[in-house]
């Protein structure tokens, strides 16, 4: 079973806001070190999108990873193959 990924523009919008964070904080090196290490799991959940069970939490249906500072909050249409990325808030910040 193969899916798609893709990133709303919430999500591209949190993502570049995280690694500026990141670069600002630890420098350039750092930061492209942990773009790199996100984007590869957003590729494992695209490759496995089960691998993390649904949390009720989030809403009907949302998905949560963790990944260091940030999770990686995404939804599953199986009729459609398309795992929608909703976003990578930090950890630390309250919503």
């Amino acid at each position: 079973m193969t899916f798609r990924g893709i990133l709303t523009e919430e999500a591209k919008a949190e993502l570049d806001h995280e690694i500026a964070y990141s670069k600002e904080r630890w420098g350039t090196r750092q930061a492209t070190v942990y773009k790199r290490e996100l984007l590869e799991r957003v590729r494992k959940i695209v490759r496995n999108p089960l691998l993390y069970p649904i949390n009720p939490d989030l809403g009907d249906g949302l998905r949560c990873a963790r990944h260091k500072g940030n999770y990686i909050i995404y939804a599953l249409d199986e009729e459609k193959k398309v795992i929608l990325f909703l976003g990578f808030p930090s950890i630390y910040r309250q919503r």
